[in-house]
């Protein structure tokens, strides 16, 4: 998957460096197979809390067939 992302939304340091290792290690197994990886909730509006979560909905090419 060619990166396409904008981590600058996200002000907390130790969460945008979490958020690149968890790209970086998603692309490494699924490799092609990766379509998307989209940030959604308080972390992509940029309006995060301490408690806040990270909320990641990850996209993956499988087949079905046997």
């Amino acid at each position: 998957m060619k990166p396409r992302h904008n981590l600058s939304i996200i002000t907390d340091s130790d969460r945008r460096e979490l958020i690149k290792e968890i790209l970086k290690l998603l692309n490494e197994f699924f490799g092609e197979k990766l379509i998307s990886v989209v940030g959604f909730g308080s972390v992509a509006r940029g309006d995060t809390k301490p408690i806040s979560d990270t909320d990641i909905l990850v996209v993956v090419k499988i087949s079905l067939k046997g």
